[in-house]
């Protein structure tokens, strides 16, 4: 999906704003809702934009679909990584919880 690269692309280069972010990502998620990348982006990306609660649903949502293993580690990665740069740890905290209590599917 052209969207999420091009959403993702300008978040981790820095090169865009929340906002273009957090559109860009549900364009594509609108387009097929089960979409990997823009499922996974979706929680991010309102984060990104400062709208906690909506992240907090997102990513409620993707966990209960049953993530594998893997989407499950990527979403904590790019947590652990806008920890670094952006993202402090009393706003992240409540979707840690909803990861950490995750059931990845088998």
């Amino acid at each position: 999906m052209a969207f999420v690269g091009r959403g993702w692309t300008m978040y981790k280069n820095g090169l865009g704003n929340a906002e273009a972010f957090l559109a860009d990502t549900l364009k594509a998620h609108a387009l097929n809702p089960k979409t990997g990348n823009a499922r996974l982006n979706l929680g991010l990306a309102y984060l990104f934009a400062g709208r906690d609660a909506e992240a907090l649903v997102a990513y409620q949502s993707v966990c209960s679909e049953n993530p594998t293993q893997a989407e499950l580690a990527e979403m904590r990665s790019d947590l652990d990584s806008a920890l670094k740069i952006w993202l402090t740890p009393d706003r992240v905290r409540p979707i840690q919880e909803v990861l950490a209590v995750a059931q990845p599917s088998s």
